[in-house]
């Protein structure tokens, strides 16, 4: 199946999905934006107020730094596949909680599964996490320990682990090192040692 027609059905079921209280305040439901067929696929955590407003993953405050990061990084949104773990907006753009994440999970890794990306992207703690599983008490460790051991592979696909844009936002003086990471991560080649 065409990977726009897998997606277009895929829209069409998390469109109807009532299985978290998510689905209640949404606008939109936000399924992804990019490269259906890209080898890089950038994970975020959920959409904020402009996303679902717009119903595409990353157009407020923290998706204009990541058009900056692809700018930075010499790619552009042919070069990626754009999505979120969970697909509607929490209230008040609080994290999702773990029951969300788990009725959304399904519907990250079909995107996973449709798009077959070599390499992915993990934005942030919750994003990561949803990525590469760990423990509770690995998970109160300082996220800058997962920056510093990647690359991690999973399921035969590099995994790069980089801060969430709105971090960068509330922490300015970090915006120039996570460009340079992201521009590590965008421009990643995966080897056969990868594979």
């Amino acid at each position: 199946m065409h990977t726009n027609t897998a997606l277009a059905e895929l829209w069409e079921t998390v469109n109807e999905c009532e299985a978290c209280a998510l689905a209640t305040g949404r606008t939109n439901v936000v399924l992804g934006k990019g490269n259906p067929d890209a080898d890089i696929m950038i994970i975020g955590e959920a959409p904020g107020e402009e996303e679902d407003k717009a119903g595409i993953p990353f157009v407020g405050r923290a998706g204009k730094l990541v058009d900056k990061a692809l700018e930075y990084a010499g790619k552009s949104l042919d070069d990626v596949y754009i999505c979120n773990t969970v697909k509607c907006r929490p209230p008040n753009n609080r994290n999702p909680f773990t029951y969300e994440l788990y009725a959304c999970r399904g519907y990250l890794n079909a995107q996973i599964w449709i798009v077959q990306p070599k390499i992915l992207i993990t934005l942030g703690k919750i994003a990561t996490y949803e990525i590469i599983p760990v423990s509770p008490a690995v998970q109160k460790k300082s996220f800058i320990n997962f920056l510093k051991q990647r690359p991690y592979t999973r399921h035969n696909r590099v995994i790069l682990p980089e801060y969430h844009p709105s971090y960068i936002i509330r922490s300015p003086s970090k915006e120039e090192d996570w460009l340079n990471r992201m521009k590590e991560a965008l421009n990643y080649e995966v080897g056969t040692s990868d594979r």
